[in-house]
């Protein structure tokens, strides 16, 4: 039996070669996409699958009225471990800052980016120790282990035991990958001695490439090295905390006691509310987004996002298959008809209908195998992913979770069909299929609410789509109000400004240099600080802050519109002027900005009183996608601050041959640090490229949903033409030409596209301005994007039914009358 239902699927599949090539086409594009996101969840549930204690592992949280962050005080750890040993087998802090830059060996220097870690950390995780044991590789003050790949890096094949390295810690933040430096303080950590080397190529969201024991740090403080305390509750970034529960013990025995701590430690204090949370190790990937997190990682809810879209992606193209289905399989009602009256049983036509269906979906899912192939290396390449967690590498399981997922997507999409289908009394199936109907008031609106939904999905994903990329096109090509070409960026790391400056200058591809805390608009911030007036002493405001030098504004070429610049001998030590941009002065209540040029503010926790000496223009400083578009800021002379050099070059000038000259002056300076720089313009590009990431990402689904919506129109008006061939015969015999025709066949579909229209245009203009007001700086939902939809749904529409109501009218009338 089952074999003859192979037999008769595949050959209606191979006659109806249109109807089977855009069903597989449609299913296989949005299975694809469907697989890309199981591939992506199903990756995501294998990071820290290896860790032997798993199960017993909890991550302690900071809750406080700024949010949930996934980092602790540092003394929590030694409060539970003495208090509570019935509860706690074990616990591991993990330093949230990173500890990096170049570690030294002999004449080698390799920039590297790791963490401090109690001697508990290799007990707990089941990280593999290839050399060293776990015991006591991070016992003793200065011990480092070292990742395989870092062991390599620095040693070669020599065996790394025992060996002293140097580390010149520059400070860093969580984008580790890029090694950048929160601030310009570097401090130079010898002897340390290399106690063992680990395996960390398994997939886990703690991320390194070394661990320094946590012991080194009071060694350090007594050296001077450190400003580091273990007794600060206040600090709730300061470190991560993951305890190891006793047997038989869960996070609700843990719940109460960090209650009662929380109680105890804060209940004095009136400005700190800090509680603490709980989360098992298999709830944190994928999981929902924490604050201060110990790496970057997709979280939950951008799967979440994702997933609806896939599924709104499926749910056109079975949507598509349904219809497609019932235009085709009407033509089978004689078929349907012959087999009942043999004494097939309705079981039986539903089973059949039901294999063709899961037939075209494995077909699907064979062309969507391929697919995803090409969609997982181009998702791979995606700018934001150098800093995620992503483990796509399918493996057996995998494989058939895909068939199991393809046969469920196939039998959901010809369940419609099959059943009613497999109704049809063998009388009505014999005598014509046009008779088949639900009846008349329930026929009109199925057919006229599958095409309604057609044109209004289509339309709102097309005014979707051009809106997403208007406002990518428009971030990229916004306006800094600073001019960041020809400049190039190089980090000082620690190397004396003045000096360089004066060594970088002799080039004569240079025109002028300038020195900065941050690179604006790259994402960098140095911080905010109270800021107030004379006239307003009692007043709560604040102000982002950059520090830079005397030639900063002009070698951005930023607009001074008011006052003077800082002077080349204004003093190094003592602040007491300041330059303004216009949106301090108005929030200091200056409506007229340049009035507050020569005024007094005061600034600092300390109440710094510093004279304004200039004004600017407002210009972004910020990342498009957190700027607003007056944000305050305060442009202070602040050379301890400095982090990164600024240099303009000759528009004429040969780049690499400059740069090759700036190496060496560099090498010349500083042997320990590599010479890092960053074209400005490239910089700023890359900079957005998470928001191009994600742009495309959702163009490229909107892409899939009006074209799988594109065949289900073609899929409709094939429906149309199947169930009127005997009207049109009868239209055509009486002298109506094809012209007359296919009119009367589209006309229907004029006045659907119209009420789709006054639809579509309310919903997606509320649903895309929910994503737009994220933005500061956003495009507007103008009437030409809603004309330019209309116009391109009108084009894809037509196309899709003219292409069948033509054929129909242009086919041999006394045909269809036969037939019929």
């Amino acid at each position: 039996m089952l074999r003859n239902y192979l037999k008769v699927a595949l050959r209606n599949i191979l006659k109806h070669k249109m109807f089977s090539l855009i069903n597989i086409f449609g299913l296989s594009v949005s299975i694809t996409t469907c697989l890309l996101i199981i591939l992506l969840v199903y990756g995501q549930k294998r990071v820290d699958n290896f860790h032997e204690k798993g199960d017993r592992i909890v991550r302690v949280l900071s809750e406080t009225d700024n949010g949930s962050f996934a980092s602790t005080p540092l003394p929590l750890a030694s409060t539970l471990l003495q208090g509570y040993p019935h509860i706690l087998e074990d616990a591991v802090r993990i330093k949230s800052s990173f500890v990096g830059g170049d570690v030294i060996y002999d004449n080698r220097r390799i920039p590297l980016a790791g963490r401090y870690a109690d001697d508990s950390f290799f007990k707990i995780f089941s990280f593999e120790l290839i050399k060293g044991d776990p015991a006591t590789v991070l016992e003793a003050p200065f011990s480092i282990v070292l990742t395989k790949e870092s062991s390599e890096k620095i040693f070669g094949k020599e065996d790394p035991l025992g060996k002293s390295v140097k580390l010149n810690d520059i400070g860093l933040n969580t984008m580790d990958i890029a090694l950048i430096p929160t601030e310009n303080t570097e401090t130079l950590i010898d002897d340390l001695v290399v106690t063992g080397v680990v395996d960390n190529t398994l997939s886990s969201h703690i991320q390194f490439e070394f661990l320094i024991s946590m012991s080194t740090i009071p060694s350090l403080m007594k050296q001077g090295k450190s400003q580091a305390t273990f007794d600060d509750w206040e600090n709730y970034s300061d470190s991560y905390l993951y305890v190891l529960l006793q047997e038989g013990k869960t996070a609700q025995d843990l719940a109460p006691i960090l209650a009662d701590i929380s109680k105890e430690k804060y209940a004095a204090l009136d400005d700190v509310n800090i509680s603490f949370g709980l989360e098992r190790l298999s709830q944190i990937t994928p999981g929902a987004f924490r604050q201060n997190p110990i790496s970057l990682r997709m979280p939950i809810e951008v799967i979440y996002f994702l997933s609806f879209l896939g599924l709104v992606v499926l749910f056109s193209a079975c949507f598509n298959y349904v219809n497609l289905s019932f235009a085709r399989f009407l033509t089978r009602s004689k078929e349907v008809g012959v087999r009942k009256t043999m004494g097939a049983a309705r079981y039986q036509v539903f089973v059949q209908f039901i294999i063709e269906s899961v037939i075209i979906a494995l077909l699907s899912l064979v062309v969507a195998i391929g697919l995803l192939q090409v969609l997982s290396i181009v998702f791979l390449d995606l700018w934001i992913n150098q800093f995620l967690i992503l483990d796509l590498t399918p493996d057996l399981m995998l494989f058939v979770l895909f068939i199991g997922f393809s046969v469920l997507v196939g039998g959901l999409a010809g369940l419609l069909p099959a059943s009613f289908l497999s109704s049809f009394s063998p009388i009505k199936a014999l005598r014509s299929f046009s008779g088949i109907s639900l009846g008349n008031g329930k026929r009109f609106m199925l057919r006229k609410g599958l095409v309604l939904a057609q044109f209004c999905a289509s339309l709102f994903f097309i005014i979707t789509t051009l809106l997403i990329f208007a406002q990518l096109n428009y971030l990229l090509e916004k306006e800094y109000g600073f001019d960041q070409g020809n400049v190039v960026n190089i980090k000082l790391q620690g190397i004396e400004y003045g000096t360089l400056a004066h060594e970088l200058g002799q080039n004569p591809a240079v025109e002028t240099i300038s020195a900065s805390s941050f690179v604006p608009g790259t994402g960098g911030y140095s911080g905010s600080t109270k800021v107030k007036t004379l006239q307003m002493p009692d007043a709560d405001l604040s102000s982002s802050y950059i520090g830079i030098d005397q030639n900063f504004i002009p070698n951005l070429k930023l607009s001074l519109i008011a006052g003077n610049n800082f002077s080349a001998s204004i003093p190094k030590k003592d602040e007491t002027m300041v330059v303004v941009n216009e949106a301090l002065a108005q929030l200091l209540g200056y409506k007229e900005p340049k009035s507050i040029v020569g005024e007094t503010i005061l600034i600092g926790e300390d109440q710094s009183a510093v004279q304004v000496i200039g004004l600017t223009e407002n210009y972004i400083f910020d990342l498009l996608t957190e700027a607003d578009q007056d944000e305050p800021l305060l442009m202070r002379y602040l050379p301890d601050k400095f982090t990164y050099m600024n240099v303009r070059y000759h528009p004429t000038s040969d780049i690499g041959s400059m740069l090759l000259s700036m190496e060496e002056k560099w090498k010349k300076l500083d042997r320990v640090h590599s010479f890092k720089y960053e074209i400005y313009e490239e910089e700023l590009k890359a900079t957005n490229s998470i928001f191009a990431d994600m742009m495309y990402v959702l163009g490229f689904i909107s892409f899939l949903a009006i074209t799988i919506a594109s065949l289900g129109l073609l899929g409709m008006s094939a429906f149309t033409v199947e169930s009127k061939k005997k009207e049109i015969g009868i239209r055509k015999v009486h002298g109506a030409g094809v012209k007359q025709v296919a009119l009367w066949l589209s006309n229907s579909y004029l006045w659907l596209f119209a009420l789709a229209i006054l639809i579509t245009i309310p919903i997606a203009y509320f649903m895309n301005t929910i994503w737009l007001e994220e933005f500061s700086y956003r495009v507007n939902f103008s009437i030409w994007i809603i004309a330019a939809g209309i116009a391109i749904m009108f084009v894809l529409g037509s196309s899709s039914v003219l292409s069948q109501t033509v054929k129909a009218a242009m086919n041999n009338p006394i045909k269809g009358l036969r037939e019929e």
